[in-house]
């Protein structure tokens, strides 16, 4: 079995990468010499717990070989990543495309930037830059952990990691402020077909085309629309244009000066949550078994509201927050500072720092 191996060199890179975060070195380096909070250390030893046995070079090699033979694998878009002293590789276990390619190089210029303000240990894991890592059949043979964004609650073979591809992020929540009573008194979703394959007969069943079907019998409440895409088949994207159900993507900015935003998963945890907490508008969150890294953390009730994934209870919870305009302006204030406390660039850099520690310490 033959890996491409592509090396990254971090001359270059690590000067554009100090331009994308907003990091500030002493400030990181004193976080990190720090103990991380507890719910970040619980999430790390939850994600590494069924690897207590200890994990070594040649089982990485045993489990990448096992899985290369699995039907699936080839789009599991899994790379294996190399990292000693500011050098890192990666050598994905099939092709991958170049926006694949980009997360592998950029997580791993994350770790060069880390390295670079406290020393990280040699380090030999294997990346997940798809969506997710949860096909039943791959988890099945799969014996040492993947690092990946998003995952079901109970899949015990994934550890998470931050969204680390998404540059200039906190530039971008700066200009998401609008004042609360100045946003519209409306919910607002936008996104793409992602939630499985819209075929003929059931696509209006989707979760996501099920919100916006419900928004054309609410629009005094609901602003909800499907973005096209390739992921559509044509018949069903005329249809779809047909009842009005499509429409092309909206700035963040603009998103953001309503009072109430939806979140929806796709085929993996929803990656808009971050942005819309940073928004300060009441965020309505789909109850899901999928999870990222700090979803556990974040409380029902207390920093966003949640909703049954079909929206059988979303008109009622919205009329709720019209009627109780304090308490769902408390409830976004509450969801905006657990953003500001956890969720910005620092932030990610220390919880990614413990993860890779205690990674480090599993081998032997």
């Amino acid at each position: 079995m033959q890996f491409s191996k592509t090396l990254i060199s971090f001359l270059c890179l690590f000067q554009s990468v100090a331009f994308s975060w907003n990091i500030s070195p002493l400030s990181l380096q004193k976080k990190l010499k720090n103990d991380p909070p507890q719910w970040m250390q619980k999430r790390v030893e939850n994600d590494l717990s069924y690897f207590q046995k200890g994990l070594s070079s040649d089982g990485i090699d045993l489990c990448l070989q096992n899985l290369y033979e699995i039907q699936g694998s080839k789009n599991a878009g899994l790379v294996r990543v190399y990292f000693s002293e500011g050098i890192g590789s990666i050598s994905p276990l099939y092709p991958i495309n170049a926006e694949q390619k980009k997360r592998a190089e950029e997580f791993v210029s994350a770790l060069n930037l880390l390295n670079s303000i406290s020393s990280l240990p040699d380090l030999d894991f294997i990346l997940c830059v798809s969506q997710s890592f949860d096909r039943p059949l791959l988890l099945l043979n799969t014996s040492v952990p993947i690092f990946a964004a998003s995952k079901e609650r109970h899949n015990k073979k994934v550890a998470l990691i931050p969204e680390l591809s998404s540059k200039e992020r906190e530039t971008t929540f700066k200009t998401l402020h609008c004042d609360w009573d100045r946003k519209t008194k409306k919910a607002f979703w936008r996104g793409c077909a992602s939630d499985g394959h819209y075929g003929y007969f059931e696509w209006d069943c989707k979760p996501r085309a099920n919100l916006c079907l419900l928004s054309r019998h609410h629009q005094d409440l609901i602003d909800a629309a499907i973005i096209p895409s390739s992921i559509l088949d044509n018949s069903i994207k005329q249809w779809m244009d047909r009842l009005s159900l499509l429409s092309p993507f909206i700035p963040l900015q603009d998103q953001s000066s309503y009072k109430y935003l939806l979140s929806l998963d796709g085929s993996s945890a929803a990656s808009t949550l971050t942005w819309q907490l940073f928004a300060r508008s009441l965020v309505f969150k789909a109850t899901s078994n999928q999870i990222q890294w700090f979803h556990e953390e974040l409380e029902p009730g207390v920093h966003y509201i949640p909703f049954h994934p079909r929206s059988i209870d979303l008109i009622e919870k919205i009329l709720w927050a019209q009627n109780n305009d304090e308490e769902a302006r408390a409830i976004a204030q509450k969801g905006y500072q657990f953003a500001e406390d956890y969720l910005l660039d620092e932030e990610l850099f220390v919880y990614l720092y413990h993860l890779m520690q205690s990674y480090s310490q599993l081998f032997f």
